[in-house]
């Protein structure tokens, strides 16, 4: 997931895409965590 989110963030001029990206990684990652 990091190379990945890494290019969208070089990519990507929009920093509102890319909060959402960083919250929908973190969301995730704390789903992973409880479930």
């Amino acid at each position: 997931l990091e190379p990945l989110a890494e290019d969208v963030l070089h990519q990507s001029p929009n920093m509102n895409a890319v909060i959402s990206l960083q919250k929908i990684i973190e969301i995730q990652s704390m789903s992973l965590k409880f479930s």
